[in-house]
């Protein structure tokens, strides 16, 4: 397992940010979320997307569930899924949407609130946690398991 700190004074920050994660995942394109309501998540999610090249707005799925999108990244053309699971009540539900095609798909994965999927989730795997205080400060651990 590797690992990447990172204190976090302004979202504006997550530009610089979104580069160095994808270079410290390497090859690794599954990606999961964990924070907080506002801690800064889809904001990273957004930033990470237009580093590998996405020109479209990309938003939160939180009522779609699924978003996908296309980008231009180390010129290739590549596929990624961002996913919201906030509103999935149990794993039965992620499985209806198909979390498991996504799982082993060789796409990329970004996945806010995983927690239900928790036991489906095997290396490599790129885990982000953002921690915000009332200082307006967010505090960036990823581990890179694989």
């Amino acid at each position: 397992m590797k690992e990447l700190e990172r204190k976090i004074a302004h979202l504006d920050d997550y530009k610089d940010l979104a580069k160095e994660i994808l270079n410290f995942a390497g090859s690794t394109k599954r990606f999961v979320f964990l924070g907080n309501l506002g801690a800064g998540k889809t904001t990273l999610v957004q930033h990470l997307c237009k580093e590998l090249g996405v020109n479209d707005s990309v938003s939160s799925p939180t009522f779609s569930l699924i978003n996908q999108y296309s980008g231009l990244y180390k010129d290739r053309e590549i596929l990624i899924n961002h996913l919201d699971l906030y509103r999935l009540k149990s794993l039965e539900e992620a499985l209806d949407i198909g979390i498991e095609d996504l799982l082993h798909s060789n796409q990329y994965l970004f996945i806010e609130w995983p927690e239900i999927i928790q036991e489906l989730l095997s290396d490599p795997l790129c885990v982000i946690k953002i921690d915000y205080s009332e200082e307006q400060q967010r505090m960036l651990n990823c581990k890179l398991f694989d």
